[in-house]
This record gives structure tokens, C-alpha cells and sequence, in this order.
């Protein structure tokens, strides 16, 4: 069995401008796999347990310097590909 989990770019969303609406499609091992390297991403990081941890710049936490979060984000990506769970992406 596959899951597709999905989520809509904008935390704040804005009339006029682009929307991204994107799904990661994973088995049950590789959720339960990407669950624990994402934990291990939030507190190498700086994360915390509530922190946001998407790939918008502006909702990267204030005190997390730019180059620290896309590291993170980088490092997400990374743990995902080495899992091979496949992104689909809808850009409207």
C-alpha cells in the first residue's frame, strides 16, 4: 500500500501569486523512516518539536539564519530521495 501525503504552499496565502500544491507518495516503512530522519533534521537544526519546518523562507523560524535553514530544508530533500519516496508537484 502507497500513502500520499500532501500539502499547499504559503502560510499566509496571497491573492494573484502562484500556487504550489505538492504530494509525497511512500509506503508505511518509508513514512515511519522519514518520521525519524525528520525528528533527527528538527533538532540538529534548531526546529524544536513546534517550530515550522516547511520550505517557504519566510517561515523559517526569526532566529535561524537562512543559510542554517536551507541546510534543513536541503537535508529533508536528502533523507527523502535516499528513501525513495517520489514528490509530485501541482503549480498553478
Amino acid at each position: 500500500m502507497f500513502w500520499l501525503i500532501t500539502d499547499e504552499t504559503n502560510v499566509e496565502p496571497q491573492p494573484g501569486r502562484f500556487f504550489i500544491y505538492g504530494g509525497l507518495i511512500m509506503t508505511p516503512e518509508q513514512m515511519s523512516k522519514a518520521h525519524e530522519a525528520i525528528q533527527e533534521i528538527r533538532q540538529r537544526y534548531g526546529f524544536g518539536d513546534t517550530g515550522y519546518f516547511k520550505f517557504e523562507t519566510r517561515s523559517r523560524p526569526p532566529a535561524m539564519t537562512i543559510e542554517k535553514w536551507t541546510s534543513a530544508n536541503g537535508a529533508a530533500i536528502g533523507a527523502s530521495e535516499n528513501l525513495g519516496i517520489i514528490l509530485i508537484l501541482s503549480v498553478v
